[in-house]
């Protein structure tokens, strides 16, 4: 449908600094999706209930909540579509990889990441939203 052609991504991303979520939802914004930003994967959740992003990029080790531990949250909710869901961490280990793989994550990433792997997850994302309404 042509309508589809124009879908705004939602991005969603979750971090404990704020500097890495500012830089993040103002890179996404200017590529044309709707990003926000939070600091705890609580505030995370509230606004997944009601917002439904397509895309959410969550930190590996928020301040009182991992990121496996958000995703196990998030997925036990009812949301209308599943969104993409990528653990970004500055300290990767082979141990929270397996939880946030087995808790839901398609993607888990050490920082930094390069521009065109953000917008990859954009376009994964969009790809996702539109199989879910495919008809």
């Amino acid at each position: 449908m042509l309508w589809e052609a124009f879908t705004v991504i939602r991005v969603l991303v979750i971090d404990d600094y704020q500097e890495h979520i500012d830089t993040l939802v103002n890179t996404l914004n200017i590529y044309g999706c709707e990003a926000r930003g939070v600091s705890s994967g609580a505030e995370g959740l509230t606004i997944s209930r009601d917002w439904h992003p397509h895309l959410i990029i969550c930190d590996g080790l928020l301040g009182n909540m991992r990121a496996w531990q958000f995703s196990y949250q998030l997925l036990s909710i009812e949301l209308p579509t599943r969104p993409y869901l990528v653990a970004l961490t500055g300290f990767g280990s082979k141990l929270q990889r397996v939880l946030c793989e087995e808790c839901g994550y398609d993607e888990y990433v050490n920082k930094p990441i390069e521009l065109s792997t953000l917008l990859g997850w954009v376009q994964k994302a969009r790809v996702r939203s539109e199989q879910n309404f495919a008809f």
